[in-house]
C-alpha cells in the first residue's frame, strides 16, 4: 500500500522520491520446452489405456460424457507410463514438433495448434525443421554455382 502511495506521488505530483518499496515484481519463469519422444508417447497411450481414470484420454472422448478435467487422469497415466515432467502441454508441443520434422509447412502446423499469430509456431517450431533450411541452402547453391563465370581457357588451349 506504501509503495503504491509513494507510487502515485511521484507520477502525478511528480515527487524526486526513492521508493525503497519499489521492484516488488515477480520474475517469470523460464519456459518450459518439453517434448515427448516415440517411446515416451507410445508408452504414455499405452498406460492411458490401462489406467482407469485416464482411459478416455487415449481415445479423446469418454463414451459420449463431457470429461470435466483430465488432470488426475493424465497425472496418473504419466505415473503408471514411468515418466518424469510430463505436463499436458507436452503433448501439444510434442504434436508441433513432430509435425514440423516430418516436413509439414509452419503455415499448416500454425493452423492445426490454432496459432493466433504464425510468428508464434514460427519462435517456437521453425528451428526445428531442418528440411526448410537445406533446401534453402541448395537453392542458394544452385544459384552461385550457375552464375559463376566459367574457366577461360589459356591461350595455348584456345589454338593461339
Amino acid at each position: 500500500m506504501l509503495r503504491a502511495a509513494i507510487n502515485w506521488a511521484q507520477r502525478e505530483l511528480e515527487w524526486d522520491i526513492p521508493n525503497p518499496f519499489g521492484g516488488g515484481k515477480l520474475k517469470k519463469p523460464a519456459p518450459r520446452a518439453r517434448w515427448l519422444t516415440h517411446a515416451e508417447a507410445a508408452a504414455l497411450i499405452r498406460a492411458a489405456e490401462k489406467v482407469p481414470k485416464a482411459r478416455h484420454l487415449a481415445r479423446l472422448h469418454k463414451e459420449g460424457e463431457r470429461i470435466a478435467s483430465i488432470k488426475k487422469g493424465f497425472a496418473s497415466a504419466v505415473k503408471a507410463a514411468g515418466l518424469d515432467d510430463v505436463h499436458p502441454h507436452d503433448l501439444r508441443r510434442t504434436f508441433g514438433s513432430w509435425l514440423v520434422q516430418a516436413g509439414v509447412p509452419i503455415q499448416a502446423v500454425s493452423s492445426l495448434l490454432r496459432h493466433s499469430d504464425i510468428r508464434i509456431t514460427d519462435r517456437v517450431y521453425a528451428h526445428l525443421s531442418p528440411v526448410t533450411l537445406k533446401s534453402a541452402v541448395d537453392v542458394l547453391d544452385g544459384n552461385v554455382i550457375s552464375r559463376c563465370p566459367k574457366k577461360a581457357k589459356a591461350p595455348a588451349e584456345r589454338g593461339f
